[in-house]
C-alpha cells in the first residue's frame, strides 16, 4: 500500500504542476499590464425603429434633449477630466445591448458616457421599445447632455429581426452590424451591462490593434463580492481558474472586446451569430479563420461586486462551461484538466479514508501531506493571482480590498467544494437540452440551438423571469 500512496502522491505532484505555466504566464502578464472636458454631441433615436405610436419613449426623449438646456440642474461637469491623448485612436462605436434593467447599468452607461478617448460613439440595442432599461438610458442622459459627455453620438436602436436559432444577443449584434456597416468607424468595442468602464477603458482595450495582426482584444470579469457569501466565494475561486484557462486558450470575453470593424461586419461572423448561443466565444473563432490574433488585454480586468447564491451558481456555471464545450477549440483542455484533477483529488481522499481504517498510518501520511501541500499551494497560487489583479484594479481607481482574514478562512474551506463543483457542471454540461437567459428558453439539439419562444423582457419579467440572468 505504501507504495500506491508514492505512486498517488507522485500524480497529485504532477497535477498540480500541469496547472503552473498558465498560471505564471496570466499573473507575469497582469503584472506588466498593470505597470501600466466633455466632448459636444448629440443623441439620436432610429426612426426606422422607435415607431411613432411610442408616444411615452418619446416623451422621453423629448425630455432628454429639453435638458442640454438646463445645464443649470445637471452636476456632472467635474466627472470629465482633460481627454487623453494617443497616437493611436482611430474611430470607434462602442455597442451596448440590453434587454431588462441590470443592477449597475446606471454605472454602466455613465462610464462608458465618460470615456477620455478622442472620438467614439455610442449605439445601444434594444429588442423592444417597452425595455425597461431605456429608463436608465434616458435618465443617464438627461444627467449627461451633450457638451458634458465624450461621446460625440448616442444612438439608440431596437432589433428589425430576431432569429429563432441563436441568442437573442446574437440577433442585436447582428443589427449593430448592419446599422454601422457604411459608417467610418475602424473599431467597434462591445460591453455587457453589469460592466463598470473606467475612464481609461476604451483607449486601453483599443490600443493593442495598432498591430496589424491583431483583430480582437478582449479583457475577463474578476469578482469582488461585497458580501461574502458561500455561493459568491465559489464562484470567486471558481472564476480565478476560468479567467486563466480563457488567458491561456484564447477564449473571447464578450464584457470587453473590441473588434476591427472589418471583423465584426463580416458576414461570417454574422451567420455564426445567427445559429449559435453564444455571441463571445465564436469571435475568437472567426478571426482565427482570417489569420487575425486575439490578444489579451489585463488592465480589462473588470469587477463585478454582485452577491451570489449557491442555487443559482449551478447552473451559471454549467451554462459558462457550454459555450466553452460547443464552440471553442480550446474545451478540450477544460475538460481534461477539470475532470483529471477531480478525479485524483477523489481517489486520494478515497485512498486516505482506507488508509486509516486499515491502520496504514505511513501511506495514510504520505497521501495525506501531498493533499494539504495541494491546497496550500492552490492558496498561494490564489493570493498571487488575487495580488496582481488588485494592482490593476487599484489603477483604475477602484477599491481592490476585499478579503479580510475571515474571508480568507471561509475561501480556503471552500476551495474543495469548487473543485467538485466544477467537474459536476462539466458533467452536466453532457447532459443540458435547454438554458433560459433573461427569460428565454432556447433547446439544444448537440450544436443547433432554438428558441422556444421569444417575447419582450417585460412579458418574460410577468413569468417570473430573473432580471440578472445575462442576456
Amino acid at each position: 500500500m505504501t507504495l500506491a500512496a508514492v505512486i498517488l502522491a507522485l500524480a497529485l505532484i504532477a497535477v498540480f504542476a500541469i496547472q503552473l505555466p498558465p498560471i505564471v504566464a496570466f499573473v507575469r502578464t497582469v503584472r506588466k499590464g498593470s505597470g501600466a472636458n466633455g466632448r459636444q454631441g448629440h443623441f439620436v433615436f432610429s426612426p426606422s425603429c422607435l415607431r411613432a405610436q411610442r408616444v411615452n419613449l418619446q416623451l422621453a426623449v423629448s425630455g432628454v434633449r429639453a435638458t442640454a438646456s438646463h445645464v443649470g440642474t445637471v452636476v456632472v461637469a467635474n466627472e470629465a477630466a482633460e481627454p487623453h491623448t494617443d497616437p493611436f485612436a482611430p474611430q470607434a462605436v462602442c455597442v451596448l445591448c440590453l434587454r431588462g434593467r441590470d443592477p449597475f447599468l446606471y454605472e454602466c452607461l455613465r462610464g462608458l458616457l465618460l470615456q477620455d478617448y478622442p472620438h467614439y460613439d455610442v449605439l445601444i440595442v434594444v429588442d423592444s421599445e417597452s425595455d425597461p432599461s431605456l429608463q436608465t438610458v434616458v435618465k443617464v442622459l438627461r444627467e449627461l447632455p451633450a457638451g458634458y459627455r465624450r461621446a460625440d453620438e448616442v444612438r439608440i436602436e431596437v432589433i428589425e429581426r430576431v432569429y429563432p436559432y441563436g441568442a437573442l444577443k446574437g440577433s442585436a449584434l447582428i443589427h449593430a452590424a448592419r446599422v454601422i456597416r457604411e459608417a467610418p468607424y475602424e473599431v467597434v468595442a462591445l460591453l455587457d451591462a453589469d460592466v463598470i468602464p473606467h475612464p481609461s477603458w476604451l483607449r486601453e482595450l483599443v490600443g493593442p490593434l495598432q498591430d496589424p495582426s491583431v483583430g480582437v482584444t478582449f479583457g475577463n470579469r474578476w469578482y469582488m463580492p461585497e458580501k461574502a457569501e458561500w455561493g459568491s466565494l465559489i464562484r470567486y475561486i471558481w472564476n480565478v481558474g476560468a479567467v486563466v484557462q480563457m488567458f491561456w486558450n484564447r477564449f473571447t470575453w464578450g464584457g470587453s472586446v473590441a473588434l476591427r470593424k472589418v471583423l465584426f461586419c463580416h458576414r461570417e461572423l454574422s451567420a455564426r451569430w445567427r445559429r449559435s448561443l453564444s455571441t463571445d466565444t465564436v469571435i475568437y473563432q472567426v478571426a482565427r479563420h482570417h489569420g487575425w490574433e486575439a490578444r489579451f488585454v489585463p488592465t480589462i480586468l473588470m469587477v463585478n461586486r454582485e452577491s451570489c447564491s449557491v442555487r443559482k451558481l449551478f447552473p451559471w456555471i454549467t451554462r459558462q462551461l457550454l459555450v466553452g464545450k460547443l464552440y471553442h477549440p480550446g474545451w478540450p483542455w477544460v475538460l481534461g484538466h477539470g475532470l483529471g484533477t477531480s478525479l485524483a483529488l477523489g481517489v486520494a481522499m478515497a485512498f486516505c479514508f482506507v488508509a486509516l481504517l486499515l491502520g496504514r498510518w505511513i501511506a495514510f501520511a504520505i497521501v495525506l501531506g501531498v493533499l494539504l501541500g495541494y491546497w496550500a499551494g492552490n492558496v498561494v497560487i490564489v493570493h498571487a493571482v488575487e495580488k496582481a489583479v488588485q494592482n490593476v484594479v487599484r489603477g483604475q481607481g477602484r477599491k481592490a480590498t476585499w478579503l479580510t482574514p475571515r474571508v480568507w478562512t471561509k475561501l480556503i474551506l471552500a476551495m474543495p467544494v469548487t473543485q467538485f463543483f466544477n467537474a459536476a457542471a462539466i458533467i452536466a454540461t453532457f447532459f443540458v437540452t435547454g438554458v433560459s437567459w433573461r427569460g428565454i428558453r432556447y433547446r439544444l439539439e448537440g450544436t443547433r440551438v432554438k428558441m422556444e419562444k421569444y417575447c419582450t423582457f417585460a412579458d418574460s419579467a410577468q413569468e417570473g423571469a430573473s432580471a440578472t440572468q445575462s442576456l
